[in-house]
């Protein structure tokens, strides 16, 4: 952290190298050997790297602590650090700048399907899932009269696009429309519905069988109210490149850029080209961070500088993956954090002139006019003291 180790590891040789010299050289030319002895001790004891090495790491166990009693779990130095540090960042969209809390409005059905088999089937499948488009759907079916939903055989997730599985004997998708061409169907009918509901900004979902599209559900999300606040922070603090990245369908996408205040948007993803970004954005920019719910996006969290996850809303995944949790989903902490970084760094610069300057100057005294042994002792607890004092400074940070 900030270099502080590799100075500890070449300074303490070149001290011993001293003190062996001025123990050693003058008594050769001059006399009051014991006296030379004392001196080199004094500088020993003066030069001593505890007030150096602690500077730093108080600081961060301070600001960490500081950081936990406001609500953002940090788990360690080197993710604080890379928080002062970022020059951009990078937002996933569902369940991170919105709320993850899905209604499906409406449902346009195709070859004859009943609505109340629409909403059973998806249902059912939706209740393996853990993407939070999953309790949309069974809300939907409590609220239809589906007290009981069939059982799900082979279910399968395939990450950004969809699932499947067999529900009473017959095979279903239920994803986008590029998971049904894949598949190799003929999604022509479900972009038309789909083109419908992107001026709106839903999300549409589509359930198929057999090669054919059956119904197409279209789900409303609503942003995080802290969000925008939250971005034009950032954007004063100097991190001035922020993105969106989701897997939703551009309309929606650009619908919830503008309600947060966000420029650039990257729609239509799937998990690996989230992380591509987050390297491309790391060869531009430096230090990248990452904010997301660990669904559909963990690959991006690891990968970047500092992944960011919210507390609450955030998968296990999430929480494992991330360097910063924010326990209340409160998106206010996060240019709080860079301050916190930021603030952090000064001090520890300000421990490391303090200790130097300090110790340079008792150091000049011992070697010229002589300290006693116990002026040294101060003087070097005295530095550490004071350095550990300047560090506490940031538990009201």
């Amino acid at each position: 952290m900030f270099g502080i180790d590799r100075f500890a590891a070449r300074y303490t040789p070149i001290v011993i190298g001293l003190a062996l010299l001025i123990a050693v050289i003058p008594p050769l030319f001059v006399d009051h050997w014991s006296q030379w002895f004392v001196r080199a001790l004094s500088l020993l004891i003066i030069a001593c790297p505890c007030a150096l090495v602690i500077s730093t790491p108080v600081a961060f166990v301070t600001a960490i602590g500081s950081a936990g009693r406001r609500g953002a779990l940090v788990k360690g130095g080197q993710c604080l650090e890379a928080l002062g540090n970022m020059r951009a960042i990078l937002y996933d969209k569902t369940g991170t700048l919105t709320l993850g809390r899905f209604t499906v409005e409406d449902v346009a059905l195709f070859d004859g399907l009943e609505r109340m088999d629409a909403i059973r089937i998806a249902a059912a499948l939706e209740l393996r899932s853990a993407h939070p488009l999953a309790e949309a759907f069974v809300s939907l079916a409590q609220e239809s009269g589906c007290a009981v939903l069939p059982e799900v055989a082979e279910f399968q997730a395939s990450a950004g696009q969809g699932i499947s599985g067999i529900v009473d004997g017959r095979a279903y998708l239920l994803g986008s429309a590029e998971m049904l061409q894949l598949n190799g169907m003929d999604a022509a009918k479900v972009l038309a519905e789909m083109e419908l509901a992107q001026p709106a900004g839903k999300t549409s979902v589509c359930l198929a069988a057999d090669g054919v599209a059956l119904a197409v559900f279209r789900l409303a999300d609503t942003p995080r109210c802290d969000v925008a606040e939250t971005v034009a922070a950032m954007q004063t603090l100097g991190v001035t490149a922020q993105a969106m990245l989701t897997g939703d369908n551009a309309q929606t996408a650009q619908n919830v850029a503008r309600a947060v205040g966000l420029r650039e948007v990257r729609a239509g993803l799937l998990p690996e080209e989230k992380l591509n970004i987050v390297r491309e954005y790391q060869r531009l920019y430096g230090v990248v961070g990452m904010v997301g719910d660990g669904v559909n996006d963990a690959p991006a969290l690891a990968t970047a500088d500092v992944g960011i996850t919210l507390g609450m809303s955030g998968s296990d995944t999430a929480m494992e993956t991330a360097d910063v949790a924010l326990l209340a989903d409160d998106f206010t902490r996060l240019p709080y954090l860079v301050r916190l970084s930021r603030r952090t760094r000064t001090i520890v610069r300000q421990n490391i002139a303090v200790a130097l300057g300090t110790k340079a100057l008792l150091i000049g005294f011992a070697v010229t006019i002589g300290l006693p042994l116990w002026s040294a002792v101060v003087g070097d607890v005295g530095v550490s003291l004071l350095v550990t004092l300047n560090a506490m400074r940031l538990r009201d940070a």
